[in-house]
């Protein structure tokens, strides 16, 4: 057997941690346009991205953000990993967030939950929750971590959608 078997199961955290660490590098060492990520690789970004960003909501909630990643995959034309990974896009991958900490605590239910939503969005199955969205934002919760204020970008955007806590824009 080889020393890798034996490692046992590995926390999303460690998984998470090598992937990152893997693009980040190649990024400093080559252009990333240069770097295999495979589809599993971005699918477990993505599923890690919905669970963190979606943990409280219902499976309708994570599948809207689910599709507001993919939509914006589709529209920029960029990776799952640029979509999510770009600096203040996604609050969970931000340097100060809980969340992001938090990763391996997150239930099984939750991650299975975030894994059907992120493959649902990603193969385009069912019709859009979010009509074509590419932002979206807890307003009640925005409003509180930003002194009564809501992004300038809101106002930039028409709402579309309101699914749970969230509502969703484009």
């Amino acid at each position: 057997k080889t020393r890798w078997l034996r490692l046992g199961r590995l926390s999303h955290f460690s998984v998470l941690l090598a992937l990152l660490g893997i693009l980040l590098y190649f990024q400093h060492v080559r252009p990333i346009k240069e770097i295999i990520v495979t589809r599993d690789d971005e699918l477990t970004l993505l599923k890690f991205t919905v669970a963190m960003e979606a943990e409280g909501e219902s499976m309708a909630g994570k599948r809207g953000v689910a599709w507001v990643i993919m939509n914006r995959v589709r529209k920029f034309k960029h990776s799952i990993s640029d979509v999510c990974l770009t600096r203040w896009q996604f609050s969970a991958w931000n340097t100060d967030s809980p969340t992001r900490v938090r990763l391996d605590t997150i239930s099984e239910k939750v991650m299975d939950d975030s894994h059907l939503a992120a493959t649902d969005a990603y193969n385009s199955f069912g019709k859009d929750p979010t009509n074509g969205a590419t932002h979206y934002l807890n307003p009640e919760l925005t409003k509180k971590l930003n002194g009564g204020r809501l992004p300038t970008w809101v106002a930039t955007l028409s709402k579309v959608a309101t699914i749970g806590k969230h509502e969703f824009y484009k």
